[in-house]
This record gives C-alpha cells, sequence and structure tokens, in this order.
C-alpha cells in the first residue's frame, strides 16, 4: 500500500492521471470491495490521486449498493447501465467489430444477424461469445459467410439462455 501511495504521488508530481478500470466488478466480494474503497480516499492536497471505474454485469449495483458495503456508494460519482442492442445495432454492433478486426466484407447473413439478436436478446456479451463460435464454426465448415443455420447450430452448442424465443 505503502509503494503503492508512492507511485500515485510520484505520478501526481509529473502531472499524470492514473485510472484503475475494474473488469468483472461484480465478482468481487466485500473484503476487497472495502479495500478499494479505501485505496479511493488517498489523496494529496485535498486532490484525488487516481480514479477507479467499475465495470461489470448488472449484479454489480446490487453488490456496490449492499448494506455490508458502507461508504462505497457515496464514492461513486457515475453509474451507466447499458440496455440490450436493437436489431439494428446488433447489426451495427456486429459489422463494427468485424471492419476493426479487418473483415473486408460481411461475414455474417442478414438472417444470421437476425438470429443472433433473438438468441441474444441484444446482450453485447452474448453477440460477442455467439459471433466468435459462428465464426470458428464457418471456419471449420470452409464457410465464406456465416448463415442463420450456424447460428442455430451455435445456440444448441453454447447452452445460453436467451430472453427472448422469438425467430422471426
Amino acid at each position: 500500500l505503502l509503494k503503492f501511495k508512492y507511485f500515485l504521488e510520484h505520478t501526481f508530481s509529473d502531472q499524470k492521471k492514473i485510472l484503475l478500470i475494474i473488469d468483472e466488478a461484480q465478482r468481487l466480494d466485500h473484503q476487497l470491495l472495502e479495500q478499494i474503497r479505501l485505496l479511493s480516499t488517498i489523496e494529496m492536497r485535498n486532490l484525488k490521486l487516481f480514479s477507479i471505474i467499475l465495470v461489470g454485469q448488472n449484479d454489480l449495483h446490487e453488490c456496490v449498493m449492499g448494506a455490508q458495503k458502507k461508504g462505497m456508494p457515496q464514492k461513486i460519482a457515475i453509474h451507466c447501465h447499458i440496455e440490450p442492442l436493437t436489431k439494428a445495432e446488433t447489426r451495427e454492433y456486429i459489422d463494427h467489430r468485424l471492419k476493426i478486426a479487418g473483415a473486408k466484407q460481411i461475414l455474417f447473413t442478414p438472417e444470421a444477424v437476425r438470429d443472433i439478436f433473438y438468441f441474444t436478446g441484444g446482450l453485447p456479451r452474448l453477440i460477442n461469445i455467439t459471433c466468435d463460435h459462428a465464426l470458428l464454426t464457418g471456419y471449420s465448415k470452409e464457410l465464406r459467410q456465416i448463415p442463420g443455420t450456424v447460428i442455430a447450430e451455435c445456440k444448441r452448442d453454447l447452452h445460453i439462455l436467451s430472453d427472448t424465443t422469438e425467430t422471426t
């Protein structure tokens, strides 16, 4: 803790900013959340030396707001919840991720994107998992484009429960 505080003070004197991002924060136990809360109190000349971002699934809100996390809710400056994507946003999301990865062509048919949307309920994490699995399946079958039949296969393989059962 002393080394960390020294690091923060040194960084502060160099006029640099520190951001600590904790992903999957809903998995943190009460003791670790309390330690993070205590870290957030480190200051120099009444200025915070670093910021903390907790990223997690829906359970994170309940986890942080729980009674055993005294003081943690007061430390939260911003709370953001991402709603599931719409069908159109799902298409845009998939296309964007593929473009960033270097894809030069459309890899999922419109039917496949529709099935991905209904299967995942528009949840980005499930969209990622489904697309990864579909791309591996398509590669193993030497497909140039992923059809809806591959998504149906992925749905069976992944055993992910979706909130919607609609397929039209």
